[in-house]
């Protein structure tokens, strides 16, 4: 059955990784990778350096030949298919353009390479520049295109073969920050008018999330969870996980007593104790735990009931223009991050001042 929250590709796979295995010496950069990609998808590969992301990306396309297992493009066993008989296209980090070439030629390449006649190319180039918002950019050098420019022409020329698979290798990079994020929309729009099932490699974990229909976390040539961004996001399977994303306030402890929902949890040497909701009763002693700064309230004064109510000293204060970044050193010596939303005024909050705190049972989630 078709997943409704995917209705825009096709839940058949288009690429399959069974057992794929890489290693350089006694190093395994790919480390026995299961994975399916789907018809139409906009697929990322997410983890730091050295992760191994870029590795499986170069075992995709053959540019390595695998210690063990298998690649499968479209229902065909391409293990031992070269680069150029795979049907697939890569966009590099640095674009790779030819300088002495004009947009035109540049993009048109990889179609002079297989000796399509004239016509066919000058209309197959233009619908790709036309798809990239580039027509009437044909007479142009590379040296009078700006970054986002060149970046488009790159993707062109991948697009311009009609491959399988695309494939992108940090395709943002390069960018500054402003155009990067300009790129993100321009990119996911371009890849859904295509519909080219497309990967990309990145550790940039709010590229990944904006960009991609599910994502791979992957550390020490293993992927460790595939999902939706959001399911990702809200459900991280381990600590990793957790703080490659960005979650703050993320912690390692064991739970001590549990009544119906509520578990209570000491951590950093027994000097903290939390209670959280958890229904579920297969949590193991030793857990992880986290508490999204947005869910850390400052109240008045603390409560004599309840459950989570803490007392700290500000240490640091970051504007971050909507709302200000604020680390919280608390009695027993943890800390603890917690954003607070601007309304207009500035916080009159200070360096070494004490707060009060609350934190829901159900905002303190067990990995």
């Amino acid at each position: 059955m078709k997943d409704s929250q995917f209705d825009f590709y096709s839940p058949e796979p288009m690429v399959g990784l069974l057992g794929l295995t890489k290693r350089f010496g006694s190093i395994s950069a790919v480390d026995q990778v299961d994975l399916e990609i789907r018809k139409g998808e906009l697929f990322a590969l997410l983890g730091p350096s050295g992760s191994g992301k870029t590795t499986l990306l170069g075992l995709i396309a053959g540019f390595h030949e695998p210690t063990a297992g298998k690649v499968v493009i479209n229902g065909i066993d391409v293990t031992a298919i070269p680069s150029y008989k795979r049907n697939l296209a890569m966009m590099f980090q640095n674009y790779a353009l030819f300088p002495h070439l004009s947009v035109f030629d540049n993009v048109g390449f990889g179609l002079r390479m297989r000796g399509l006649p004239r016509n066919v190319i000058r209309e197959r180039v233009h619908k790709a520049l036309s798809l990239v918002r580039l027509g009437g950019f044909e007479d142009r050098w590379p040296n009078q295109l700006s970054g986002g420019q060149q970046q488009r022409v790159a993707l062109a020329r991948a697009l311009v073969v009609e491959p399988k698979v695309l494939l992108l290798d940090e395709p943002l990079a390069a960018l500054d920050k402003g155009l990067r994020d300009e790129m993100r929309i321009e990119l996911k729009e371009i890849q859904r008018n295509s519909g080219i099932t497309t990967i990309f490699v990145t550790h940039d974990q709010s590229e990944a999330l904006s960009l991609s229909d599910r994502l791979a976390i992957m550390d020490q040539g293993k992927i460790v969870q595939v999902d939706a961004p959001r399911q990702i996001h809200a459900n991280p399977k381990n600590g990793f996980v957790a703080r490659f994303l960005g979650l703050r306030n993320v912690f390692s402890g064991k739970w001590i007593r549990k009544e119906g929902e509520l578990i209570w949890i000491e951590s950093g040497n027994g000097k903290d104790q939390w209670v959280a909701i958890h229904p579920d009763d297969r949590v193991s002693k030793e857990c992880t735990f986290y508490i999204r700064p947005e869910r850390i309230q400052i109240i008045d004064r603390l409560q004599k009931i309840g459950f989570n109510y803490l007392s700290g000293i500000i240490k640091e204060i970051n504007y971050l223009g909507t709302y200000s970044e604020i680390r919280i050193q608390l009695l027993s010596g943890t800390q603890l991050i917690l954003f607070e939303m601007m309304f207009g005024e500035p916080s009159s909050r200070s360096v070494d001042s004490k707060v009060n705190l609350y934190i829901d049972p159900k905002d303190v989630v067990i990995i």
